[in-house]
């Protein structure tokens, strides 16, 4: 079933409810910086005494990069991701 919204803004979507969506081989979530919501790169960071940390990496991608990266998800993909009311 094609969904009547463009891709990317069904991933922008989700990502300001809360998801997590892997995309182009990145784990992406909304992040905020200075007050300013923001998609950003999930990740780990270890520190000198081994311990690892999560952390938020800038995803700074022209946005005709972002979607087309967007394009590239199925639409069963981002129903399974659709959070439950």
């Amino acid at each position: 079933m094609k969904h009547p919204k463009p891709k990317y803004q069904r991933v922008l979507s989700l990502l300001e409810q809360g998801s997590t969506l892997t995309i182009g081989g990145h784990t992406l979530v909304m992040g905020e910086r200075n007050g300013v919501s923001a998609v950003a790169i999930k990740g780990t960071q270890t520190s000198g005494n081994g311990v690892t940390e999560p952390i938020l990496l800038d995803f700074d991608v022209p946005l005709n990069h972002f979607i087309a990266l967007c394009e590239q998800l199925s639409d069963e993909y981002l129903w399974q991701q659709t959070p439950l009311p």
